[in-house]
């Protein structure tokens, strides 16, 4: 598979990632950010209470032509009470749940699962997958996701990535080329 986007994420800290690499999907009205932090990417939820997408989400997507088959990976550190999502073959990059296929990692301290959906229309989920897993805050863990015609694959981990996969379905809703892209919910 070629490469379609590495990001090394260099720069000054509490700078905005590049937007070379990336296209600003969706920003909340409260102060959500994508900046570079020690030379990684770092998505944040807007300030303020309350789990409202709208106020506090945030998603980029990848600054390429869309495409529908592809494999992600990447490291994060969980971190209290945001949700990392990942979006593939999407129609809209806001990624709140209007399109596509989106996985939500899990990121509380002590709980947590993958989880896998399907957005035919708008706000109308289809779960395909889900598997718990208990996470640490604090803590580097490994995602691969892989989508290939109807096989959509993804594994989770913290240490030497596995070669098993967590989540491994086949699912033909989707097999358009679309958009690819992260983003973060409270």
């Amino acid at each position: 598979m070629a490469t379609r986007v590495s990001d090394s994420f260099t720069g000054s800290n509490g700078t905005a990632i590049s937007t070379s690499n990336w296209v600003s999907g969706y920003t909340g009205s409260n102060s959500a950010s994508a900046l570079i932090q020690s030379n990684k990417g770092r998505w944040l939820t807007g300030t303020g209470s309350g789990y409202s997408y709208s106020a506090k989400g945030l998603s980029r997507h990848a600054n390429v032509s869309d495409y529908a088959d592809g494999e992600v990976s990447f490291t994060y550190v969980a971190s209290g009470e945001s949700y990392p999502d990942v979006c593939v073959r999407a129609t809209s990059g806001i990624f709140d749940g209007r399109s596509g296929y989106r996985i939500r990692l899990p990121t509380q301290s002590g709980q947590g699962a993958i989880t896998l959906h399907h957005f035919a229309t708008a706000y109308s989920a289809v779960s395909l997958g889900s598997v718990s897993k208990s996470v640490t805050d604090g803590t580097t863990y490994g995602v691969r996701i892989r989508v290939i015609g109807t096989s959509l694959k993804i594994r989770h981990w913290t240490g030497t990535e596995p070669g098993t996969w967590d989540i491994d379905v086949t699912n033909s809703s989707i097999t358009a080329a679309g958009i690819w892209g992260l983003g973060i919910s409270p």
